[in-house]
């Protein structure tokens, strides 16, 4: 009974951790870039790729979730997901 626990929680911790580095990967990627492009002066921070990257970059947790969770993959998890 405790293998089946223990395995439980070392699969849990592993999708949070999943999770966690997928979120900070996509929100700073986003942010980051944006930040890079208007201090560059490649772009205003009006401009639709600067606020796409902003936009992108605020769902960076759901989209992490839709990515981390197995049973969101699935037409039926998503709107599980989607409406919980």
């Amino acid at each position: 009974m405790r293998h089946a626990t223990a395995g439980a929680s070392v699969s849990r911790s592993l999708v949070v951790s999943r999770f966690l580095a997928v979120s900070f990967g996509i929100t700073w990627l986003c942010w980051g870039l944006r930040a890079a492009l208007v201090l560059a002066g490649v772009a205003s921070i009006t401009d639709f790729v600067p606020l796409a990257l902003f936009f992108v970059g605020g769902f960076g947790p759901t989209i992490s979730a839709l990515v981390v969770r197995d049973d969101a993959r699935t037409q039926k998890g998503l709107i599980s997901f989607l409406l919980a």
